[in-house]
């Protein structure tokens, strides 16, 4: 027999007990959702770099501890310390919302893989959750007319002032900057929106390296504005030897991120809450596998939520012109 053969055999042997490794349905092990929670961080750009978060509860406070402007004080020889400033508290909720994605896995599909079933799997729910979940994190609104970006409000709603539960300190939206010219009319990315990004933010929240994170269409466009000029930064650029680092910040594309918007902070700023208690249902004996020929109908249900930690921190960017291919 060959090795193709024997796969193939084995993989009927594993699915034919209704089970797939450790896919067999009901809540993933530990192990499991370790696997899966670190692939899912490593398949979606954005979710790598954010502040994650696993939560025991569906409703979840995240406390929020800031201190005066300036506390330290002289103290001479043998006094004693005048005063002591107190915490300012607040706290930022996490409430979770419950998602499913569903597909079908055919027995023909089954009967032809020559990889291990259970990883193959294990690979496209990782997959599937990972841009899903980056998606609403950057798409979801609540009032949408689209039925997944209702789903739940994400970081660019929030950023606008989405969130009316949470104890913020200093507001309920983040710093704006518009891009529209003295007319009011949009721009495409340039230099100025860099620097003015900048100037809008708080400078202490500088030291904490925002990032500006925008589409990967409007990093294409600006990249294209560095090649048309004359110098060895646009040369560099063009042949892929320089990063986008304007003002010494990072530019980071991020997949289905808007053309119209951006953010200016930094990635930790950015909370992605989800409980561990993810499930796996699986389904092999309805009128439907058998009218289809599936082998199974699987769904991953998962608990998780979107949140902004401190709202300072950052800037909302508008009316950024998106780019049009000439």
């Amino acid at each position: 027999m060959s090795d193709i053969e024997s796969t193939r055999e084995r993989n009927m042997q594993s699915i034919s007990k209704n089970t797939v490794g450790n896919l067999e349905g009901g809540v993933m092990p530990r192990d499991l959702f370790d696997t899966f929670y670190q692939r899912v961080q490593e398949s979606a750009e954005l979710l790598e770099m954010v502040r994650t978060e696993s939560l025991g509860r569906r409703q979840e406070a995240i406390p929020k501890i800031g201190v005066g402007e300036r506390l330290m004080q002289e103290q001479t020889d043998g006094d004693g310390i005048d005063t002591f400033e107190e915490a300012d508290t607040g706290a930022v909720e996490m409430d979770v919302v419950k998602t499913v994605i569903p597909f079908k896995l055919s027995n023909e599909a089954v009967e032809d893989t020559v990889d291990d079933i259970e990883e193959v799997l294990l690979s496209k729910f990782e997959t599937q959750f990972a841009a899903d979940a980056q998606d609403l994190g950057i798409n979801g609104d609540e009032d949408s007319e689209d039925a997944f970006e209702q789903i739940n409000d994400g970081w660019l709603e929030i950023a606008q002032g989405a969130d009316v539960e949470s104890d913020r300190l200093d507001g309920d939206t983040m710093p704006v900057y518009s891009h529209a010219d003295d007319e009011d009319n949009a721009q495409t990315v340039d230099t100025s929106l860099f620097n003015n990004a900048i100037q809008t933010i708080d400078q202490k929240y500088l030291r904490t390296d925002p990032v500006f994170i925008m589409s990967r269409r409007n990093v294409q466009q600006y990249k294209q504005s560095l090649t048309d000029r004359d110098t060895a930064l646009g040369d560099a650029v063009l042949f892929g030897d320089s990063d986008l680092t304007p003002f010494g910040y990072d530019v980071i594309g991020v997949a289905n991120f808007p053309d119209d918007q951006a953010l200016f902070t930094a990635p930790e700023n950015l909370v992605w809450g989800i409980r561990r208690d993810v499930e796996i249902d699986v389904v092999d004996s309805t009128d439907d596998t058998l009218e289809e020929d599936l082998f199974a109908k699987y769904v991953v249900r998962a608990r998780h939520d979107y949140q902004i930690e401190d709202l300072q921190a950052g800037v909302y960017i508008e009316d950024i012109e998106p780019a049009v291919a000439e």
